[in-house]
């Protein structure tokens, strides 16, 4: 996919990742929680899985670490920058530039799917719509890892690490409905609070763990 493709606001969000690049990183750090749900689809993941990452960033943690256990990887992000680094960080998996409000994956399917903070860049009806089209592309009851910040916004512009960005939030009964409605089943949803630095206030994030329905 093209960057001369995407919409203007999808340009506008990847722009600020552009410009955050490594600093990332530096500011939000190993994020125990997610680490443990990643470790958690590894271990439910069949020989040689083949895993989209949704959102993928520097790679670091989720790329890295599903290749290194041994499986397919494809990492898609918006930023190019992000992606630059994914190559370096995790050089095992394979990395696309794409807008995840418009996935193009014909005739690919996933024996899993992980979105580490990445749908909540969308509008709460766009975040729907790429559901359902992510579960069009995972296997017969095929993981989903899904990480979001809990509250209540609706692509509500913040800052964040020295420029602005627009996210949106769920309260658990809500996301967990809007999961369902996508035909996942949940298994379990952690809930962590997380600070990362003096730059990122305290959040709380959900990690759900899902299956897709048979």
């Amino acid at each position: 996919m093209s960057w001369n493709t995407f919409s203007k606001e999808t340009k506008r969000q990847a722009e600020a990742f552009n410009k955050i690049g490594k600093k990332y990183e530096t500011v939000f750090g190993q994020n125990q929680n997610q680490i443990a749900a990643i470790e958690w689809l590894i271990n439910q993941l069949p020989q040689q899985a083949h895993v989209l990452d949704v959102g993928c960033g520097t790679g670091e943690p989720t790329a890295r670490l599903i290749t290194e256990a041994g499986h397919q990887v494809l990492g898609i992000d918006a930023s190019p920058k992000m992606l630059d680094i994914a190559v370096e960080q995790a050089p095992l998996a394979n990395f696309e530039l794409m807008d995840m409000a418009d996935l193009n994956l014909p005739g690919q399917q996933f024996d899993a799917i992980t979105a580490f903070f990445s749908l909540l860049m969308l509008p709460k009806e766009t975040i729907a719509k790429v559901l359902r089209k992510l579960v069009s592309v995972l296997k017969p009851q095929g993981y989903f890892v899904l990480a979001m910040v809990e509250g209540d916004l609706d692509y509500v512009e913040i800052p964040f690490i020295e420029s602005n960005i627009s996210v949106s939030a769920y309260f658990e009964d809500e996301l967990t409905r809007l999961l369902g409605e996508a035909n996942l089943t949940v298994l379990q949803v952690k809930r962590a609070d997380f600070s990362a630095s003096a730059e990122a206030p305290p959040e709380s994030q959900l990690f759900y763990y899902c299956h897709l329905n048979p």
